[in-house]
């Protein structure tokens, strides 16, 4: 008989083959059975696929923390501390770009005030009273990672009488994000702004949800005009755009604690599925991030045999 073991992972599923079996009839004591190979039961193809070769190993990564899922099937091919609750700088963005979306309108205008200018302290992106249209300033902001954008944001939504960061939280809790804690919105706080690989998922997949998300994201760079007619030019720091194809939803962050992060969704193939891979505390996150991907793809296979 072939058995299995199934072990959750942030709400994930991590299959695992398994060195010995316990069996036993009704009402007699269990046997442990050695050296037994055991493998999961193919019950239907969201749980067998995709298939797993083992003859090639996991990738070596140095980062604290890794994870990489399969969309379909939410099973977890990949995990190093993946619970590990860790700063995790501008992927902190993503939720705050849902709750903009949510809660305030793009189609209105926003000004820029002296506040929400250098925040990190390495220059200004805008001018003080600076004015834009909410569109462009989203646009603006998720591909450059802009924290005086989304401080802008946060700002409005104060001056609405919305708790900006608050309402990170509360959206967190209703993903299911219980490793998580937001206390700023551009992920500047290394101390009180923290996730686990596994929540990072959730929050990827929850994105997904919202296309001018991931169309802003998908922008290898980007030029807004304010309504002053200066115009601001935004490069995406997501470097692997240009390398990796199939990207449809990828963000940045680096911050001194958090060390650099980097979290993708990227199609494997013309059927649609998708990996959801996320790394954080890495000193080379580009490099780790595109070896996890290109194992993900050559160590499975999402063809039924």
């Amino acid at each position: 008989m072939i058995v299995g073991v199934v072990i959750g992972i942030g709400g994930f599923l991590l299959l695992r083959p398994v060195p010995d079996v316990v069996r036993g009839g009704p009402g007699s004591a269990p046997v442990i059975v050695e050296n037994v190979q055991a493998f999961i039961l193919p019950i239907s193809q969201a749980t067998y696929l995709p298939i797993r070769n083992f003859s090639i190993p996991e990738p070596k990564l140095a980062a604290h923390a890794a994870i990489l899922v399969d969309a379909k099937s939410n099973r977890v091919l990949y995990a190093k501390n993946a619970d590990q609750r860790l700063p995790i700088a501008s992927i902190t963005k993503l939720m705050s770009a849902m709750v903009i979306l949510d809660h305030l309108d793009l189609n209105a205008t926003y000004e820029v005030s002296a506040e929400d200018l250098n925040l990190d302290g390495v220059g200004a992106d805008f001018v003080q009273s600076e004015k834009f249209r909410g569109t462009d300033l989203f646009n603006f902001m998720l591909p450059k990672s802009s924290n005086d954008a989304v401080s802008v944001f946060a700002t409005a939504a104060y001056h609405q009488g919305l708790d900006f960061v608050g309402l990170m939280n509360e959206k967190a809790r209703a993903l299911g994000m219980a490793g998580s804690h937001f206390s700023d919105p551009a992920g500047l706080n290394d101390t009180d702004t923290y996730s686990t690989a596994s929540d990072v998922v959730l929050l990827l997949r929850a994105a997904q949800a919202y296309p001018a998300i991931g169309e802003a994201l998908r922008s290898k760079e980007t030029t807004i005009r304010a309504v002053s007619g200066r115009e601001y030019h935004a490069i995406n720091t997501d470097r692997l755009l240009a390398t990796i194809s199939g990207i449809t939803l990828g963000k940045t962050g680096n911050t001194t604690g958090a060390k650099g992060t980097l979290a993708l969704v990227v199609t494997v193939d013309t059927a649609g599925n998708e990996l959801v891979a996320v790394v954080l505390g890495s000193d080379q996150r580009f490099t780790e991030m595109a070896r996890l991907i290109a194992w993900g793809k050559k160590a499975h296979s999402w063809e039924q045999p």
